[in-house]
């Protein structure tokens, strides 16, 4: 037997005798029977994996068109890789191409980029690598992003400043949740005369150097986006240059993603369906709202506008984003409800109790959406020692709920409540994920998250 074309095709030959003898026993008969059976039961496996591959695909193409119209603004801003900011490449191995899109960084005066891959799990699109403000434009150097033959993401950048000169290789790999970076290859000058070379930051020979990073180059499979695009490579570090000269780049422009996107994923045909997951969707944030009418409506901390409509979990379909009275004055408590298609029911994907308002005149609370989808919340207030504090955070979607990813704080303590005989002293707390840093790194890190806001949701009166 064999099979071609998905269809089982087989020969069989019968040597029989006038008596009606044969020369096939039983037993070879019933294990030819059992062979037929096994190539049945593989050719359905295959026949059910590929279909099953294929809806896959489309699904993941769906979400990722979501990801992708939410950050068109940012691709289309990005100006570092003349406009082929997008790419498809299995990074996750698991035979479905996953998305890597560049955007705009945060200080587009200067040309920094910013680099996101997204791959699909439980019917939505997951972030699973962010790499925010590279340098790759004018004098600060060249980017490239390629995946090796094994599915490794690698990202190249270079630069220079003054009196340094830094090339980085830095190798990503999926560990099921994120891409990781598993090695770097790393060389710089330090006053164009003292040359270091680093493999995973530790320093190694140049021969160690040159080994290690000859072997990657000649892995890279595939090459993603790069710069420049005007063929002028003068200033780059050679072995990048080799990668850059001898291979054609598989990244689009944001029209021709979106466009096969569309094509792939039977979004051109399948709006009507989209169209009517949306208004079941709706239907089932109606009753929600209805549920929690008096708690939502008694909600002063946001003015009275305590609910909107945002896509927080990249799968094209709105999510309901509320706030409701909170557990003592001048708190709120905020829910965010994802709707389930296959379940026919909207779900809590995120509740956080006694987001506080505290005090009155400056404070402020602030729900928003960053340009690339996750949920950024922020809350002031004071107290009897507190002179001023506040909290921001930052949420994703990781498939099954809105897990925060980061948190940042900041508060202004009067020690004198906790020991008055020592007077009045006011001390400053900067954290993030609960470790102190600095001022400049705690100013740093709140320009950089409140730049990344593309929506507003809910905001106090303070902010208005």
């Amino acid at each position: 037997p064999r099979i071609e074309n998905g269809l089982i095709s087989f020969i069989c030959e019968w040597d029989y005798h006038v008596d009606g003898a044969t020369n096939i026993s039983s037993e070879e008969l019933q294990t030819y029977i059992d062979g037929l059976d096994a190539v049945v039961t593989e050719t359905e496996a295959a026949i059910e994996t590929q279909v099953s591959s294929e809806e896959i695909r489309a699904a993941a193409y769906a979400s990722y068109l979501g990801i992708l119209e939410a950050n068109e603004n940012a691709i289309r801003s990005c100006v570092a890789f003349d406009s082929y900011d997008c790419a498809l490449a299995d990074v996750t191995g698991d035979g479905i191409e996953d998305l890597v899109i560049t955007t705009v960084g945060s200080y587009p005066a200067y040309g920094t980029i910013d680099v996101y891959s997204y791959t699909v799990s439980t019917n939505s699109a997951n972030n699973i690598l962010r790499l925010e403000d590279i340098y790759p434009t004018g004098q600060m150097g060249d980017v490239f992003v390629a995946v090796s033959d094994d599915g490794q993401l690698v990202v190249y950048h270079d630069g220079v400043g003054s009196q340094v000169e830094y090339y980085y290789y830095d190798i990503y790999e999926y560990d099921g949740n994120s891409l990781n970076t598993v090695n770097t290859i790393k060389f710089d000058t330090s006053g164009y005369t003292q040359s270091t070379y680093t493999i995973n930051n530790e320093a190694v020979t140049q021969d160690v150097f040159n080994s290690n990073l000859t072997d990657m180059i000649d892995s890279i499979d595939k090459l993603l986006q790069h710069t420049p695009e005007n063929g002028d490579f003068s200033g780059w570090f050679e072995p990048a240059y080799d990668v850059i000269s001898s291979m054609d780049s598989i990244a689009m422009t944001y029209d021709n993603m979106h466009s096969y996107l569309v094509s792939n994923s039977g979004s051109d045909t399948l709006t009507n369906d989209q169209d009517a997951v949306r208004s079941a969707a709706y239907a089932s944030y109606l009753d929600i709202l209805e549920a929690h009418h008096t708690d939502i409506e008694s909600g002063e901390v946001f003015n009275y506008y305590n609910c909107a409509l945002a896509d927080v979990t990249h799968d094209g379909i709105d999510d309901l984003v509320f706030t409701t009275v909170g557990p003592v004055l001048n708190a709120a408590d905020l829910y965010v409800y994802s709707y389930d298609p296959i379940t026919g029911l909207a779900n809590c994907i995120l509740y956080e109790e006694g987001f506080y308002c505290i005090g009155g005149g400056g404070t402020v609370a602030m729900v928003a959406v960053s340009n690339t989808g996750d949920l950024i919340t922020c809350s002031e207030g004071y107290g009897s020692a507190y002179y001023d504090f506040y909290t921001y955070s930052v949420y994703s979607f990781d498939g099954v709920s809105l897990t925060m990813q980061d948190s940042f704080y900041y508060e202004l303590y009067d020690n004198s409540f906790d020991t008055p005989e020592m007077g009045s002293e006011l001390i400053e707390t900067y954290k993030h994920n609960d470790v102190d840093i600095s001022q400049s790194e705690f100013s740093n890190s709140e320009m950089l998250l409140t730049g990344s806001i593309s929506t507003l949701l809910q905001c106090s009166e303070g902010l208005q």
